[in-house]
């Protein structure tokens, strides 16, 4: 059902939509409790009531039916490769956006850019064959394939802010999001539990905002996590070695992260200018300096974009992992 709020006032607001909405919250806050004998959340709850009622006939234009989460997972590809059994769901929300509506002088244009970068969301989620589930103002939730038409999940969030950022033609506010890989059969409220807190907790509180934080539960059990600003060198390069990875223009040594791994407290205690003498001395094989070159000078220029102390190369060997992951890798 639908319920709406309305109050009379005569005052005067600087910002309409910020201020009334304290007042609404308030109103909500005190709903009175109405005593019936019929159930009505029961019906409400009804399969049959739901599919056949006019508000599923007119958002959907008859019963709707939604896609099945291995479906979604699945992406393009009509074979199950390991990629294609995770599903990455999406929260994102707007960085700065209160401050930004403070300092516009019509309100009502930013609704309207608002609404029309939700249009041009629900585009983008479709052409990359997700599932919008929650579309409104800056907030999205979404159900996503980590791989789509040779592109990857990443590539979605980067198509959603360039969208913001055209919709409301400012950088002041910015697109953060929370990310959770998780096997397709993982308890799906416990993936959206872990994909909000993942939003909240750590990409709107990353420093600058404007970030993509991700966490991935891996089939096995494992669970790993980075958190990396959109506009920072270190997120560029990460997308230039997934797509060089996944084009196969690049090979990675197998388990590379756990080599370098072994050498973290060395990383650790050098400065930033010795990185690429200390890689070399580290993959000084033939195959390392011929076939695994490219790869290996990549992921040396992530870590100088991210550094090397200990959390910094965490969130290299999380990146690493990822990469894996999109790459088909158990």
């Amino acid at each position: 059902y639908i319920q709406a709020y309305l109050f009379e006032t005569t005052g005067e607001f600087k910002n309409p939509i910020i201020d009334i909405s304290k007042i609404m919250d308030s109103i909500e806050l005190h709903t009175p409790i109405l005593e019936t004998d019929e159930d009505y959340m029961r019906l409400f709850l009804n399969r049959d009531i739901i599919l056949e009622s006019q508000l599923a006939k007119a958002s959907f234009g008859g019963k709707p039916s939604f896609r099945a989460l291995d479906d979604i997972a699945l992406g393009d590809d009509d074979m199950m490769v390991n990629a294609n059994r995770y599903i990455a769901i999406i929260y994102a929300d707007g960085d700065n956006l209160g401050k930004f509506i403070e300092k516009q002088s019509d309100v009502t244009e930013v609704s309207r850019r608002l609404f029309d970068f939700d249009k041009k969301a629900v585009k983008t989620i479709d052409y990359y064959r997700a599932m919008p589930i929650f579309v409104g103002g800056d907030d999205l939730i979404i159900f996503a394939p980590l791989l789509n038409n040779g592109k990857t999940v990443f590539d979605l969030l980067d198509n959603l802010s360039e969208d913001y950022k055209n919709a409301l033609d400012t950088d002041e506010s910015t697109l953060s999001f929370g990310v959770s890989f998780t096997y397709y059969k993982y308890p799906l409220y416990e993936a959206l539990e872990k994909s909000r807190d993942t939003l909240f907790e750590v990409a709107k509180n990353y420093k600058g905002k404007n970030a993509v934080a991700v966490s991935i539960q891996k089939h096995s059990g494992q669970s790993f996590e980075f958190c990396v600003g959109k506009n920072e060198d270190a997120y560029g390069k990460f997308m230039e070695l997934t797509k060089s990875v996944l084009s196969k223009e690049t090979e990675l040594p197998h388990a590379v992260h756990h080599k370098l791994e072994q050498y973290s407290k060395v990383f650790e205690s050098i400065p930033q200018e010795r990185i690429g003498s200390t890689f070399e001395n580290i993959f000084n094989e033939d195959i390392h300096k011929s076939k695994f070159a490219k790869g290996l000078g990549e992921i040396q220029v992530l870590m100088e974009a991210l550094g090397a102390k200990e959390e910094e190369q965490k969130r290299l060997f999380s990146m690493l992992s990822t990469i894996k992951i999109l790459r088909g890798d158990r």
